[in-house]
């Protein structure tokens, strides 16, 4: 690692203990970036801070970067329509950082650590991750009306600010994702629009989750109903669902 070398020889550091403290101390004073969560993250030290922002820049934008032919327009709309961001365009806006493998996987580590991107379940060789961030299409009246149809009453989160801070929803929706596909491996997929969510938890027994992103609260909505999903592959049955705390509106 050169950053270890010219600590060891340039800056009098004598020890990896030294060494890490080091590395923690400039990582709180935000003069350099540092995870230490994994194997590959700890290799990785990002001493120009715009760098990063601007690789990540590359994946969460509105607009297409670098998306020049049909093929990559293509992939880029999917993202926008699903969510869902393929290896191939990743490579293609990240250019030859995708060939540096190591550092490769580090970025996608530290963006995963953030909530900017998840690993979607892939069928071919290439992977998918899911970037809700990147979603750009809104449900239609049909899929919001479901939320008046619930029996239950909502959960409501307010902030002091009275407004949701911004990428706060696309980070929650990730988050759910990951911890729904843990607690229900077997669910069906989530249906993902620009500010709501609907997780089907149950699908045999009619059971999903739905969140949604007004301008000043986040409802979280219970929600049962028959056929929710119809390519469903099964469900792992007798789960309790989580409690849910009600309150009024904002």
């Amino acid at each position: 690692m050169i950053t270890k070398q010219i600590a060891f020889e340039k800056c009098h550091i004598s020890d990896e203990l030294e060494f890490t403290t080091l590395l923690n101390f400039l990582h709180d004073q935000r003069i350099v970036i540092h995870f230490c969560d994994t194997p590959s993250l700890n290799k990785m030290i990002v001493l120009d801070m715009q760098w990063l922002i601007d690789v990540f820049k590359k994946v969460i934008t509105v607009e297409p970067y670098g998306v020049e032919g049909s093929h990559y327009r293509d992939l880029w709309l999917k993202v926008e329509k699903t969510g869902r961001l393929d290896e191939e365009l990743l490579a293609h806006v990240w250019g030859a950082l995708y060939q540096q493998r190591e550092v490769f996987e580090s970025l996608i580590q530290i963006m995963e650590k953030f909530s900017l991107m998840g690993e979607w379940p892939s069928s071919n060789d290439r992977k998918q991750y899911l970037v809700p961030s990147m979603l750009m299409s809104y449900p239609s009246e049909d899929v919001v009306g479901l939320v008046a149809t619930s029996r239950l009453p909502s959960l409501y989160i307010s902030f002091h600010s009275r407004q949701v801070p911004t990428s706060l929803f696309p980070r929650m929706v990730l988050q759910f994702y990951q911890w729904c596909s843990e607690e229900w491996p077997n669910s069906c997929q989530p249906q993902l629009y620009r500010n709501f969510a609907r997780f089907l938890v149950l699908p045999k027994e009619g059971c999903s989750i739905i969140l949604v992103c007004h301008s000043s609260f986040i409802e979280v909505v219970p929600h049962w109903a028959s056929g929710v999903c119809s390519t469903s592959n099964g469900s792992k049955g007798n789960v309790d669902l989580p409690a849910i705390v009600s309150d009024q509106p904002p």
